[in-house]
């Protein structure tokens, strides 16, 4: 049996991966004798041939994974997609390939065609709620719903860092709050928004305007932005009456609101904060184009 596992989402395909190795070990051989991995970056023929055509000595089957298959070079690729024809029915062979290239024509054609092909995109929208559920489900936690969502929008499809952050994010406390991740999770988003009130605070409106539709071209929504442009207007005016004493936010926020606050009165502070807060009025309670209203809001605040 040959397989092709291919796709952008390494995360996915090498958890697939794994789960047909140890599959193949629990049911055909507890040993692991029979089990070998190869890697295309260094593969050689004669390696290919004694891995996949040979006999076990412990198990009648055999299973071969080949990492990165088009790591080897056009001729290599060539002479494994001759072999292919020759693979025993006793073996099972995993091939792997984050991308298949488009000068590769022989080996990728017969890949395309073997017994089972799986592909990993990486994981969009309502998929990727879906992971942060089921990772955090996996770890015996729950998460808040808003926490979920910054949680998305902070780390986006890479779900190697985002399984990362979720076992961080478990092991300080199952129940994980929008408070904790924001503790825990650096956005970029965050340093873009810093970023975005400076250049308010500049009464730059071009330089605001990019940034603002640059954090929209990558994928962040309107919604989300909103929310956090208010929270980091919320965090100066917090840090500007108080001078940082006594909140009940994270010393590295407080740090950075404190680089930022002397550029703003507390009066201003409080006219940015009611008119992002009229703008989620009018979102939730008419037809308003979200983008138009914070396109307006940038216009307003920069005059």
């Amino acid at each position: 049996m040959i397989l092709f596992l291919t796709g952008e989402d390494t995360y996915r395909l090498q958890k697939r991966l794994e789960f047909l190795r140890q599959g193949f070990i629990a049911k055909y051989d507890k040993s692991g004798l029979s089990v070998e991995t190869l890697d295309g970056s260094d593969l050689k023929v004669e390696d290919f041939q004694r891995a996949v055509m040979s006999q076990g000595l412990l198990a009648t089957k055999r299973f071969v994974a080949v990492k990165d298959i088009f790591g080897a070079n056009n001729a290599l690729c060539e002479e494994v997609a001759e072999l292919l024809e020759n693979v025993p029915e006793d073996t099972v062979l995993v091939f792997t390939a984050e991308k298949i290239p488009a000068k590769e024509k022989v080996l990728s054609k017969k890949l395309k065609a073997v017994d089972k092909v799986e592909k990993f995109d990486p994981l969009k929208g309502f998929q990727l709620h879906q992971f942060v559920q089921q990772e955090i489900k996996n770890l015996g936690g729950t998460i808040d719903k808003d926490a979920e969502n910054y949680l998305v929008q902070a780390v986006g499809d890479d779900l190697w860092r985002m399984s990362q952050e979720i076992a961080k994010l478990v092991n300080y406390d199952k129940r994980v709050t929008l408070k904790i991740t924001e503790e825990f999770v650096p956005s970029a988003v965050d340093d873009n928004i810093f970023n975005f009130t400076d250049a308010i605070a500049n009464k730059n409106a071009a330089l605001a305007l990019k940034l603002l539709h640059d954090q929209i071209k990558s994928g962040a929504n309107e919604f989300y932005l909103l929310t956090m442009i208010a929270r980091q207007v919320k965090i100066l005016l917090q840090v500007k009456e108080t001078n940082g004493e006594g909140l009940d936010l994270h010393p590295f926020v407080i740090k950075k609101a404190a680089q930022q606050v002397g550029k703003f009165s507390a009066e201003d502070l409080k006219k940015l904060y009611n008119k992002l807060v009229d703008i989620d009025l009018k979102i939730k309670t008419s037809q308003a184009e979200p983008g138009t209203l914070l396109d307006l809001f940038v216009m307003e605040a920069c005059e």
